[in-house]
């Protein structure tokens, strides 16, 4: 229960795109965290056809996970996967909870604080992004918040923003364009044209899934409320952890995405780590 007294009804949602056994070590160490520290929550694997989720459930065991089966073309490249995670009939599965926790494999959760952030009145929150995304600008600052792999979005907003068709075959339009422009095909008329003008209005417009609900949903529909990078920085770390340990008081976030790809030296501290990064079947929570 929060503190304003609401009972936040909460899905822990794993997407899943590969056999459990081709799952790294840390990885499932990162599933076994899920199981320590929310086994007070309703768990879900989204998982697409070609994938039996049965031995990750068990793996959860004797906790009692659930799977969603959704399409296909929702898998196997980046941009289907942002096409799922702007679709409507995707939130409609958990049209039931307030919010998801949508939690990937690469990401690790530290402490229970969902009934806290849950409470802050937030339609979405991930990681803060400094300026250069990946790749940070020296000095840093601090352009927006929003990183998917472990972020918070509350079911009845993008069920709202997802149902506005017109908005979403914008971005899907615009990212199709964009893609064709920015191919081989950009080069050959970029010289004849303004069509410089054209990418970067329409980069404006799209991005990654997360993205476009951290920086272009919430230009479009006012009411979207995202995370302020001073807020959301306690949320979740992802590039730069180091830096957003300092600036958080030395104190650990609710969690964090990508520590293996960004500084897995830094996280060894924090993290259990298996350099090897192979999967151990035998394995038990």
């Amino acid at each position: 229960m929060n503190r304003n007294g609401k009972n936040y009804q909460v899905a822990v949602v794993v997407p899943i795109y590969r056999k459990f056994t081709e799952l790294s070590a840390n990885e499932a160490d990162a599933l076994r965290q899920i199981a320590k520290v929310l086994h007070g929550r309703e768990i879900f694997f989204i998982y697409p056809p070609t994938i039996d989720p049965a031995e990750y459930i068990r793996f959860l065991e004797p906790l009692v996970a659930r799977a969603v089966k959704v399409p296909s073309k929702f898998f196997g490249n980046l941009e289907r996967n942002n096409r799922m995670l702007v679709s409507h009939s995707f939130y409609r599965h958990f049209a039931a909870f307030d919010y998801m926790l949508l939690h990937h494999t690469d990401a690790y959760v530290f402490s229970d604080q969902l009934d806290y952030w849950c409470g802050q009145d937030l339609d979405y929150i991930g990681a803060p992004w400094f300026e250069g995304k990946k790749d940070p600008v020296m000095p840093l600052k601090f352009v927006g918040v929003g990183n998917g792999g472990f972020s918070l979005r509350r079911i009845s907003s993008f069920l709202k923003v997802t149902a506005n068709r017109p908005f979403i075959l914008k971005y899907f339009i615009f990212t199709r364009v964009y893609t064709f422009l920015h191919g081989h095909h950009y080069k050959a008329v970029r010289k004849y044209s303004g069509i410089d003008y054209l990418m970067a209005y329409l980069r404006s417009n799209i991005g990654y899934e997360d993205e476009f609900w951290g920086l272009v949903v919430p230009r479009f529909f006012r009411w979207f409320k995202v995370a302020k990078p001073e807020e959301a920085l306690k949320f979740s770390f992802e590039v730069m952890p180091e830096v957003l340990l300092k600036l958080n008081n030395n104190e650990l976030p609710f969690g964090c995405h990508a520590w293996e790809k960004y500084d897995p030296v830094f996280w060894k501290s924090f993290i259990p780590y298996n350099a090897s990064n192979s999967h151990q079947q035998n394995t038990t929570i």
